[in-house]
């Protein structure tokens, strides 16, 4: 569980700065074009890509944490089949007595 939290704080933490960042460059785009320092057409594709790159970041992010949920998940499973397994033993043997 504690693993599962980590991973939850840690997958937030990526998608917040790749946000961010993503943001950043299209408030420096925005500057940049409000000054005439580049133009609308470079500015447009400058934000396209950047808008590419966050989505590849949060596609990829996003991948990372369903892997690693689906194998706590088997992980739970596997330890609550364990324990069931347990108790059937246990209660088998206090009906024996």
């Amino acid at each position: 569980m504690d693993q599962m939290e980590r991973l939850r704080d840690i997958y937030g933490l990526l998608y917040r700065a790749s946000e961010r960042e993503a943001d950043r460059i299209k408030m420096a785009v925005n500057y940049l074009q409000d000054n005439k320092l580049i133009s609308r057409e470079v500015g447009a594709e400058v934000s396209d890509k950047a808008e590419e790159m966050r989505i590849l970041r949060t596609d990829h992010f996003k991948a990372i944490k369903e892997e690693k949920d689906a194998e706590a998940k088997k992980a739970h499973e596997e330890i609550g089949a364990k324990v069931q397994a347990w108790k059937d033993k246990w209660y088998k043997e206090l009906e024996n007595e």
